[in-house]
């Protein structure tokens, strides 16, 4: 591998950062991620979304997409589950915050916020969001709301990142949801999410597998509110 002198860090131009270059003649990786990303390049996805696709092919490619993410992420058979439950509600600014829990499979609780914008309601149904954390994010730091233990988010630019609080501001019933591991998903014994994924993985239960099946019973239940726009989700 010949990675070039250019740093990754900043602004570079594409063209100007390290890239994965064998110096064999045969064109071999000793490097395994060199070698993983060859693959990748000489592998494209089959079902990677085509933009000149015919509009009549696009159902059969979203229903070929969805038949093959539930089943690379492995989601297991889960008996019927309790619904969402309400915990508390708060009055803010122009929208209401509640906070609920969901119970995505037997043994496991997930909490959200939800926060709906004022004059939203049955007659006036308002468009859905599901906001996702970036990496150690917490969904108390989404909607703007100190962390739980009363401190301001320790995050980089973290008043730019309040995405459920701005769409709310925007007129969206928006919830915010933890990462696996993160926030209220973290324990004291392993915080953070390198021992979830090791111990996931030999479980066949991946961190993405994880992360979106506790959130579908959210997204499932954000689609069910007579105040959402269920074609606007």
């Amino acid at each position: 591998m010949e990675p070039s002198d250019s740093p990754i860090e900043g602004d570079c131009p594409v063209d100007s950062r390290p890239m994965f270059r064998s110096s064999r003649a045969d064109g071999r990786f000793a490097s395994t991620l060199g070698f993983l990303h060859a693959f990748a390049k000489a592998h494209p996805p089959r079902l990677a979304f085509d933009p000149g696709m015919p509009p009549e092919s696009l159902p059969g490619w979203q229903a070929s997409v969805h038949e093959k993410l539930r089943e690379i992420l492995r989601f297991t058979d889960v008996p019927p589950q309790p619904p969402p439950a309400l915990l508390w509600e708060e009055q803010r600014d122009g929208y209401r915050l509640q906070k609920w829990e969901a119970y995505p499979e037997p043994m496991c609780v997930t909490a959200f916020l939800a926060l709906i914008p004022e004059g939203c309601d049955e007659s006036h149904p308002a468009p859905g969001v599901l906001c996702c954390p970036g990496s150690d994010w917490s969904k108390e730091s989404l909607a703007g709301e100190p962390e739980l233990d009363g401190s301001r988010p320790k995050n980089h630019h973290w008043a730019n990142n309040c995405q459920a609080l701005f769409y709310a501001q925007a007129g969206f019933v928006a919830v915010a949801t933890d990462n696996p591991g993160i926030g209220e998903q973290s324990d004291p014994i392993h915080p953070g999410r390198h021992e979830i994924s090791m111990n996931g993985l030999w479980l066949g239960r991946g961190y993405e597998s994880l992360s979106v099946s506790h959130r579908l019973p959210i997204l499932q239940w954000l689609k069910a509110q007579a105040f959402v726009d269920a074609r606007r989700v």
